[in-house]
């Protein structure tokens, strides 16, 4: 269609639902997939026992909330997607339509962690699994730059998906997790333009 405000209605009204769907389908698997990553980095932490027991040990802690956290984050709104997208809109070149493809954090979690030693082996676990491939990593903790995290971007690849979702998983450590979440939770109210943002 060639019509005046398509092309932009596309991307900010139906793109957005269109991915919420597929990141909503796929969330469980995402979660389980990383919790994944997180059986093995406690293994080798604790200097192979899972070959010892068959990784019932590491799968129980993982599950119960071994050193290693896990925070998945809720699949982000559509209004939320639709929003960054016209940001995207005005930063991006006019030729790179439909905008919507740059958004690489519908699915996202955080991987928190108490030590360095815990950091680098799930970072070596994330690499190891089969089921994400690292596309892009920013170390801010390397750069000295706030919120001192790493931040990656990956490809995860359900069974049941065509084609790979592109999501955000960052490693953190326990303090400054902490120190970040309660400052999200400000940056939501100064962020809301009325009470149904905040529910």
């Amino acid at each position: 269609c060639s019509a005046l405000g398509y092309e932009e209605s596309l991307d900010t009204e139906t793109l957005p639902g269109l991915l919420r769907a597929i990141a909503s389908s796929s969330h469980g698997a995402f979660e389980e997939a990383l919790r994944q990553v997180i059986v093995g980095a406690e293994a080798r932490l604790r200097g192979g026992a899972e070959e010892e027991d068959g990784g019932t040990q590491a799968q129980t802690e993982a599950e119960e909330g071994g050193a290693v956290k896990l925070k998945v984050g809720p699949v982000k709104r559509a209004n939320r997607i639709a929003a960054k997208v016209q940001e995207y809109r005005k930063e991006k070149d006019a030729d790179s339509w439909p905008f919507a493809q740059f958004m690489t954090d519908i699915l996202r979690a955080s991987f928190v962690v108490a030590t360095a030693e815990e950091m680098v082996l799930v970072w070596e676990g994330l690499l190891a699994s089969p089921d994400f491939e690292v596309v892009r990593l920013k170390n801010k903790i390397g750069e000295l730059k706030k919120p001192f995290n790493m931040h990656a971007n990956v490809l995860f690849k359900p069974e049941e998906c065509k084609d790979p979702i592109l999501c955000e998983v960052q490693f953190c450590l326990r303090e400054v997790f902490d120190l970040m979440h309660c400052d999200h939770l400000l940056y939501e109210v100064v962020r809301a333009k009325g009470v149904e943002d905040l529910l």
